[in-house]
């Protein structure tokens, strides 16, 4: 039988493991993560918000890396990674308008 701390620490290194990799999944994992804590009395606040700052700071170039590709294809879900690369850049405090003036006119362009 699996037990809560197995599933809880298979969690955390599934979120660790993405965020290091910029996928925004490790957000589900971190949920996941959350939950088995919670139903143990475990206190995993500081390892989540290690994960959520890398996974966030590695987020970003993804996402703009993505939303150019989204771009240079005419595709229109390009907005959707721009949009969420500006809503994580803002987290870290990050100015990236540039980045997405420059996305903006690959689409346009």
């Amino acid at each position: 039988m699996v037990t809560l701390e197995f599933q809880l620490s298979d969690a955390l290194e599934n979120a660790s493991r993405l965020a290091r990799s910029g996928n925004l999944n490790f957000l589900i994992y971190l949920g996941g993560a959350k939950v088995f804590a919670e139903m143990i009395g475990r206190d995993i606040s500081t390892q989540i918000a290690m994960i959520e700052k890398v996974g966030i700071k590695k987020a970003v170039p993804a996402l703009l890396q993505e939303a150019r590709s989204e771009a240079v294809r005419k595709d229109v879900n390009y907005r959707t990674s721009l949009g969420n690369g500006e809503y994580y850049a803002q987290m870290l405090g990050r100015d990236i308008s540039a980045q997405v003036a420059e996305v903006e006119s690959l689409y346009q362009g």
